[in-house]
């Protein structure tokens, strides 16, 4: 290798004469820096100024640098040169000949001025290096090759050619170990027919490459050799490789193959077969190259293996001055095996009820392939087998029509195996191997009995093992199967003025369920029931005053420890509206006159589940005008948001109706800050969720422009977000020339989702029914702009009234005055519905969407609405509906499979023919 350097360097003068006539001395270059061992090296200097002729020293350089004059007529030039461990008196056994070399100075005199540079540099002794790469078990590279550029401009231009890459491979006498008609035919069927009929192996190959850290001016040779077995990480040398290749023996050119379509007709060309040893050598790097390739034939079996490392060994190196002797290196192999995985993470089924869910393999089996499944006895808290909490089975309609058989699935002993077969009696690729199997899990009642009355829904979680043919998940994944014990819906009368006002579920699996309704004096009164999760009432909490209206608004609850560390603390945050002063134990927060209408915050705690709940502190806080509860947040370290409207001064003047309303209080009840915000007309906060912790975000409605300047002085929505000090981070006010209302807010991965109503088109794909009502989801990444839009559109009215999320994944409902969604059934007047959709990234457009996974309605000749809705990590999500029968106003509450949506709270007379009598809600003229 040759360098050459141009750049300009101003070197140090000293000792130079004051005279006009004469330049000053100037050094103009780079010195040199970095140097390997066996390279050559030049460096070139000019010289400007000066008088005469010009004498050159070089001081405290390495003894193989060495200077020489070079005449130019314009710049006087200098040249230093050599190659370190060869030139001058340098050699590797000189101790001088590497290192690091302090305060070397080119020195120019004319004998009345000196021109000086100093400089350093550091000489390194050259390396052969075999670079970790992976590669995947079955791809087999072409050989390397190399562009020949002819012009040095770094890309390909035309009538520039390739050349082959040189192999390293040298035989006993050291010449190249194949010659190039032998290394075209490893690339070719023929090749790969051979191997399969004299080894019993499907050969990929590869080339690795072995480096040299800079081109030497002598040849480096070594030998290579693949470390034994016990030196491999999972890799089998001879086993998972071949360590001989069988080719041709008198293959000298590509037409002896080229010309044959069999392996008779090869072997009758070229004269009997040979082997060659291809695990074990000698290498080269002739003079002048920096790369050259070790050959790796690698076995394509169908075994599945974990990822392997095949390590190389280098030794006997010499030539080149190298001060090494040995070497290594090793590259990783990817298995390419299928591996196999439930298409969902977790699900959920009833005692007595069955759930579908679908086993995957990522590419179709070469041969038939059985996956196992085991029992993580650890992370379960069910049983499973025949006699336990839940089994599974292949659906019997998928038997009884012969698109599988029924020995596919086994139940072993701590888990089940599931076979995925190759069908001969097809050439189609698509239907030859199967990759997907339907199975279903089967809920049982246990021979044990039911669980402990204070735990989750029972859990059993499986792991894929790796088997023969198959792999388990790309990482440690398990699927998780819940067991809902809640069997029958939960209904309750709740009056004919009665309505839902708060839901939400527990860690366990329970549920708790606001509802304010008039109570016997004519005045509105709350209460709050508790629910285990079998749906049994466990706790109700009467919220009253003597003489005061109390309409509970929401409900919120956080809770923190376990049972088994007898730490377990609950709290449930209630949210009210009363019209007086609330009774009990109280703090008033702001003015001392009481309005017609105020809030009321409180907080309620046990702990263990000894006892009921007790109230820990209750804040009351207002105007001398009314305040309207929107919606309570908890947020990460137990304080809670209060979010809704006011028409007094609680911070400032108010303009005009409503306006916006948010304070928060601390795990104490300490007021933190109050926030009003608001134009000429109403904003109110209708929802609330906590966000990073302890931030909040909002939706609600406007009627002004108090946001930005875009409304159309009709109702829009209004989102927003604050930090943790009443800071406003993100606004937005959205809408059509219609009216709009955002209901519900929840927190999703990178964002938030609103839902509500509109009489507009948020959608403006869609054609707008005559100014009824619609439904709408609105997808925020970060609460500046909508990202992703969603109207549901039925020939009736139509709205979403509340919604969850868990990740990626969000759940809505609310109510239609017709047909919803295509294939399902409008069953009269008004149906509830729900849905799931996913914000998932859709590629075309580059922006998140959303996806549906699943829609339902449902209802009777009556009407229905999904008031409340709640998503839980056990895999089913909790629909709260009210319907009217007679006057009278009912509630049910009743578990759905976040998978699909099924009903859960249902006894399965396929699977037990005793099941027990569901509740049947009263119908119209009963």
């Amino acid at each position: 290798m040759r360098v050459l350097i141009g750049l300009v360097f101003l070197g140090l003068l000293t000792g130079c004469e004051n005279k006009a006539s004469v330049p000053k001395m100037q050094i103009f270059g780079n010195p040199p820096g970095n140097a390997t061992i066996g390279v050559v090296y030049e460096y070139q200097f000019g010289i400007k100024g000066g008088d005469g002729l010009l004498e050159y020293s070089l001081t405290n350089a390495p003894p193989w640098l060495s200077v020489e004059y070079v005449e130019n007529r314009l710049l006087r030039g200098i040249l230093i040169k050599g190659t370190p461990g060869i030139s001058g008196k340098g050699t590797t056994d000189y101790e001088g000949t590497t290192g690091e070399f302090e305060g070397i100075e080119l020195n120019v005199t004319d004998g009345k001025s000196v021109g000086r540079l100093r400089f350093s540099m550091s000489v390194r002794p050259n390396q052969v290096r075999l670079p970790s790469r992976t590669f995947v078990e079955g791809e087999t590279m072409t050989r390397p090759r190399r562009l020949i550029d002819t012009n040095s401009s770094g890309t390909e231009d035309p009538g520039e050619v390739y050349e082959d890459e040189p192999l390293c491979l040298l035989d006993e006498a050291g010449q190249p170990l194949l010659n190039d008609a032998e290394l075209a035919f490893l690339e070719t069927d023929l090749f790969r027919k051979l191997t399969q009929r004299e080894l019993n192996r499907r050969p990929t190959l590869q080339y690795l490459d072995l480096t040299l850290f800079q081109a030497s001016v002598i040849d480096v040779e070594g030998n290579y050799q693949l470390a034994e077995s016990e030196f491999q990480d999972n890799f089998r040398p001879g086993v998972d490789s071949v360590s001989e290749i069988v080719i041709p023996a008198g293959l000298t050119d590509k037409s002896q193959f080229e010309n044959a379509s069999t392996l008779a007709e090869l072997e009758a060309a070229t004269g009997g077969l040979k082997t060659v040893r291809i695990d074990a050598g000698r290498f080269i790097f002739p003079a002048g190259r920096t790369k050259c390739h070790l050959l790796l034939v690698v076995a394509d079996d169908t075994e599945a293996e974990r990822e392997e490392t095949i390590s190389y060994r280098l030794n006997g190196i010499v030539g080149g001055l190298l001060e090494q002797e040995n070497g290594s290196g090793s590259i990783r192999v990817k298995d390419n095996e299928p591996s196999v995985k439930f298409t969902v993470d977790k699900a959920s089924v009833a005692r007595d009820g069955v759930t579908n869910v679908i086993v995957e393999l990522d590419k179709a089996p070469e041969v038939d392939a059985t996956v196992r499944f085991l029992v993580d006895e650890v992370g379960s808290t069910a049983e499973f087998g025949a006699d336990g909490d839940l089994t599974v089975r292949l659906r019997p309609e998928d038997i009884d029509s012969g698109t599988v058989l029924s020995d596919d699935l086994v139940i072993i002993d701590g888990g089940f195996e599931l076979r995925f077969n190759v069908k001969d009696d097809t050439t189609d690729p698509i239907l030859r191997t199967e990759r997907q199997k339907r199975i279903q899990l089967v809920g049982q009642q246990p021979a044990t009995g039911p669980a402990a009355p204070f735990q989750s829904d029972p859990l059993v979680q499986f792991s894929a093992e790796r088997t023969g043919t198959i792999n388990p998940p790309p990482s440690d994944t398990t699927f998780q199967a819940f067991i809902n014990d809640w069997l029958t819906p939960y209904v309750a009368a709740i009056g004919p003025a009665g309505k839902t006002q708060g839901f939400g579920a527990t860690v366990l699996d329970e549920a708790i369920l606001a509802v304010a309704r008039p109570g016997g004096d004519g005045l509105m009164q709350s209460q709050i029931t508790l629910l285990d999760r079998t749906g049994t009432v466990s706790e109700q909490i009467l919220l009253q005053s003597p003489g005061l209206n109390v309409e509970i608004k929401d409900v919120a609850y956080r809770s923190t420890g376990t049972l088994e560390r007898e730490d377990f603390v609950e709290e449930i945050f209630t949210l009210l509206e009363v019209d007086g002063l609330f009774t009990g134990p109280l703090d008033r927060l702001g003015p001392d006159e009481l309005g017609s209408g105020d809030l009321v915050v409180q907080k309620l705690r046990r702990l263990n589940r000894a006892g009921g709940f007790r109230v820990v502190w209750q804040k009351q806080f207002g105007t001398i005008f009314n305040e309207y509860g929107g919606a309570l947040a908890v947020d990460r370290d137990g304080g809670v948001y209060v979010a809704g409207g006011t028409k007094g001064d609680a911070r400032r003047e108010n303009q005009g109706g409503y306006d916006a309303y948010l304070t928060r209080l601390s795990a104490n009840g300490e007021q933190l800050f109050e926030q009003q915000r608001g134009g000429e007309a109403e904003e109110v906060y209708n929802a609330a969720v906590s966000v990073g912790g302890s931030d909040v975000a909002v939706a609600g409605t406007l009627d002004s422009t108090s946001i930005t300047s875009d409304s159309t002085n009709l109702l829009d929505i209004l989102v927003a977000s604050f930090s943790d000090e009443g800071t406003v981070t993100r606004a937005d006010q959205f809408g059509t020339a219609f009216d709009e209302v955002g209901l519900s807010i929840s927190g999703v991965d990178r964002g938030f989702v609103v839902v509500g109503e509109t009489n507009g088109a948020i959608d403006l794909s869609l054609v707008k029914n005559d100014r009824l009502t619609d439904a709408f989801a609105l997808y925020y990444p970060t609460l500046a702009a909508p990202e992703a839009v969603m109207q549901l559109v039925s020939p009736g009215a139509d709205g979403a009234a509340d919604s969850d999320a868990l990740e990626e994944q969000t759940y809505f409902g609310g109510y239609t005055g017709g047909k919803l969604f295509e294939g399902q059934t409008f069953y009269g007047d008004i149906d509830a519905w729900s849905a799931r959709y996913d914000i998932r990234d859709n590629e075309e457009i580059n922006r998140r969407r959303f996806f549906k996974v699943w829609e339902r309605q449902r209802g009777t000749a009556g009407a229905e609405r999904l008031v409340k809705l709640d998503a839980l990590e056990s895999a089913k999500m909790f629909e709260v509906i009210e319907y009217n029968v007679g006057g009278e106003n009912y509630v049910s509450i009743a578990p759905v499979g976040t998978l699909d949506g099924g009903d859960l709270a249902s006894c399965n007379p396929a699977i037990n023919p005793d099941c027990p009598p569901q509740p049947v809600p009263p119908v119209e003229g009963e």
